[in-house]
């Protein structure tokens, strides 16, 4: 199974699901924690639509993460026609653009956009902190339904 944790930049609250899910984020990180995962706040709107391995969980599953811009319908019509034509059947795509907040979003658009980031990465540290205990919740959900199961 492949799973694609993703959202609008694909550099925040995707690339965080991504580490939680396979672990390699403490269960209570610290800023620097965030700021080592090397795609975090460091993807451009060029990078949309890109996948991003980020390893393998332990039930084989490979887990990505991906910047997807505006286009979240795009995306989900494109997957639903490739399994529908039976191109692809093994692939999942999760949401995480539901659990980003204005702080994320804010500090996105300075650090992304316009290139601020000595204003923008802490505004997208201290956001991201404040939706992980959400985050690890959708992870879990997904390790339940794509996890052990298969």
């Amino acid at each position: 199974m492949i799973i694609v944790y993703q959202c609008y930049g694909g550099t925040h609250s995707s690339v965080s699901a991504a580490y939680i899910h396979l672990n390699l984020l403490s269960s209570n990180p610290q800023g620097e924690d965030l700021l080592a995962m090397p795609l975090f706040d460091r993807l451009t709107a060029a990078d949309f639509g890109r996948l991003f391995y980020h390893g393998e969980d332990e039930w084989g599953n490979k887990i990505y993460s991906m910047g997807r811009g505006k286009d979240a319908k795009v995306i989900n019509n494109y997957t639903e026609s490739l399994r529908k034509f039976h191109l692809i059947d093994d692939i999942a795509f999760i949401d995480t653009l539901p659990y980003v907040n204005i702080k994320m979003r804010l500090g996105g658009f300075f650090s992304r956009y316009l290139g601020l980031t000595v204003i923008g990465r802490p505004l997208c540290v201290a956001g991201t902190l404040e939706i992980l205990p959400l985050i690890r919740d959708l992870v879990e959900k997904v390790k339940d339904k794509y996890g052990y199961k298969r």
